[in-house]
């Protein structure tokens, strides 16, 4: 989405807001964000793009990962400013902002030892309680029925 398009959603928002709070068309915007509590688009964009790039970094595995944190491009971008760089390089500083290394970041694993994903659960059958322990193997090959 070019930033045209982009910038063609925050009026959007702020007749929203006008709407919302009965504000006069002479309200600023930046008063509106603050007394409805919500932020910004830009700032919200931002935000939502970080927690991106901090979920994509737990996996090393998913295909967008190499495109976004080790971009080859980056010289390209620098020489032509009016192509609109990938998120990777648009985020670069902000990460740095806020102390993000690709290399710190913690490894999503599940647990290794099959003994924690045993579960207890107390199961109402026919005004009887019967109490029931399944393991994730028995519940792959369970069929529910409603």
């Amino acid at each position: 989405m070019a930033l045209h398009e982009v910038l063609m959603l925050d009026p959007v928002q702020n007749h929203a807001l006008r709407l919302c709070l009965g504000a006069y068309r002479t309200s600023p915007s930046s008063s509106l964000c603050i007394l409805a509590n919500e932020p910004p688009l830009y700032v919200r964009r931002q935000k939502l793009s970080i927690q991106y790039c901090l979920k994509l970094s737990t996996s090393s595995h998913n295909p967008v990962y190499n495109s976004v944190f080790n971009c080859k491009f980056k010289r390209s971008f620098e020489l032509k400013p009016s192509q609109i760089p990938p998120l990777g390089i648009r985020l670069q500083p902000e990460l740095q902002a806020v102390g993000f290394k690709t290399r710190s970041s913690a490894i999503a694993e599940g647990p290794r030892d099959a003994s924690c994903q045993l579960k207890s659960c107390q199961l109402p059958c026919n005004s009887a309680e019967t109490t029931y322990t399944t393991s994730p193997d028995q519940i792959d090959g369970m069929k529910c029925e409603i």
